[in-house]
């Protein structure tokens, strides 16, 4: 098992059930734990060698909003609700996306600035994990959602 993370300071949250909860990111981490299957050929006929293919079996992170009043922020709403991230990576060309569930809220109100609520969500299906076109334009992939998440522009 491998574990890797990643971060980024844009995105959206497109809530399932929760419409009038903010949908812009302005900071997010999530972190993936890959596992490696050994399909090892015991055929005489087979040389192929050792086929591994690499899945990713578990995600979870956090993802911070911004609110203007601590009035407009009812955790009760966030606490278990389930929602699509759209989590942007080193610019645009990189893409997370994936099905979640937020587990835990956390509330930071400074006398100077927003009110930073941080989010810690756990993933319920598979993350699909876009990165920028290769050389030969072609961009890469790995692991597509079971369900297609909504259209979205960041």
């Amino acid at each position: 098992m491998g574990d890797q993370g990643f971060s980024g300071a844009k995105g959206n949250v497109h809530w399932v059930a929760k419409t009038s909860l903010p949908v812009n990111v302005h900071s997010w981490s999530c972190d993936m734990e890959h596992s490696a299957l050994d399909v090892t050929p015991f055929s005489p006929l087979d040389d192929a060698g050792v086929f591994v293919p690499m899945g990713i079996i578990k995600w979870s992170g956090s993802f911070d909003l911004w609110f203007d009043r601590v009035e407009d922020i009812e955790t009760t709403e966030i606490i278990g609700a389930a929602c699509w991230l759209y989590l942007k990576a080193r610019g645009d060309t990189n893409t997370l996306v994936g099905y979640a569930i937020c587990e835990t809220v956390s509330i930071t109100t400074p006398a100077d600035g927003p009110i930073t609520v941080t989010v810690n969500f756990r993933g319920t299906k598979e993350l699909t994990v876009t990165w920028p076109p290769t050389t030969t334009g072609v961009p890469t992939t790995t692991v597509a959602p079971t369900t297609a998440p909504p259209t979205t522009t960041a």
